[in-house]
């Protein structure tokens, strides 16, 4: 592996790490761990060497929502710059996050997902 796919091994790791946690706390996260396992582990084990497949989209489709434009609503400059891996959590701690899920649960516009 060069540093360039080691880089990215770390990262897919760190993403990975950081989801099975979240799903410890929500399970409703256990359909996104079991539906990006896959493309994290072809990361980690060097078959795909490009971060941006992790990267691109990824961090959206990792936070809570039920619709894409609901959710940029309550957090709308996820369309506007390019997010690291984990997406929001990253930038914020368990406590954070779980105050985040629970104001975006008491708008109008959110659903549960079943």
């Amino acid at each position: 592996m060069n540093e360039y796919q080691k880089s990215a091994a770390d990262k897919a790791r760190a993403f990975l790490t950081e989801l099975e946690r979240v799903v410890e706390v929500d399970s409703s996260f256990k359909r996104v761990l079991v539906s990006m396992r896959p493309s994290i582990d072809k990361i980690i084990h060097g078959e795909e060497s490009l971060p941006t497949k992790i990267l691109d989209g990824w961090d959206i489709y990792f936070l809570p929502r039920d619709n894409f434009m609901e959710v940029l609503n309550v957090y709308p400059d996820l369309v506007n710059r390019n997010i690291e891996l984990t997406g929001l959590l990253r930038h914020t701690d368990m406590e954070s996050y779980l105050k985040w899920r629970k104001y975006l649960e008491s708008c109008s516009c959110y659903m549960p997902q079943a």
